[in-house]
């Protein structure tokens, strides 16, 4: 579906995701998508969601599976980057345990108001860069159990974010993020 800029609407119901790995790009530059469903994916061989709703400018919701399963998922960078609509998102069934790269996952995600990745098992990231950047209407950020190492590359993660904003975290993992 990358690059179908003018798609407002698409039906996954009868799609079969159980044998793909890489959902790269999937719904990249969908301009107009307002709405996207894709509660029957299964993403269990899934190891890339690389740029998966990137530039979707128009989109408001995503509806996941009940079990998102994204435990082998090595790679969400820019994931929602640019989805300028966007006011919340429910991860709380991300799992991003063998996660690498989650920059830009929410960068320019400029509507976000409230976001949680307290769950994020964050052990084997190597990059966080950008990934809270410009998400200037954000209220509520919890970031409270994420644990980043100091070897992280973390370049400008929280740059332009709401000065207001609230963020939920413990003391050590801020110094870590701050420094």
């Amino acid at each position: 579906f990358s690059n179908c800029k003018k798609i407002k609407e698409i039906n996954l119901k009868n799609l079969d995701t159980s044998s793909v790995n890489i959902m790269k790009d999937v719904f990249h530059h969908c301009e107009k998508l307002e709405s996207v469903d894709i509660s029957n994916f299964d993403t269990s061989l899934v190891t890339t969601m690389y740029e998966m709703f990137f530039h979707c400018y128009k989109l408001k919701s995503i509806k996941f599976p009940e079990t998102f399963n994204t435990s082998n998922v090595e790679t969400m960078h820019a994931m929602f980057s640019n989805c300028l609509s966007l006011t919340s998102l429910n991860l709380s069934t991300f799992n991003v345990s063998k996660a690498k790269n989650i920059g830009y996952m929410f960068h320019c995600c400029n509507k976000l108001k409230y976001l949680d990745v307290s769950h994020f098992s964050t052990l084997n990231l190597i990059k966080i860069d950008y990934m809270f950047r410009y998400l200037s209407s954000l209220v509520y950020l919890n970031i409270y159990s994420l644990e980043i190492n100091e070897s992280v590359s973390k370049l400008r993660a929280f740059e332009f974010i709401n000065s207001n904003v609230i963020i939920c975290a413990n003391k050590i993992n801020m110094q870590t993020f701050l420094s």
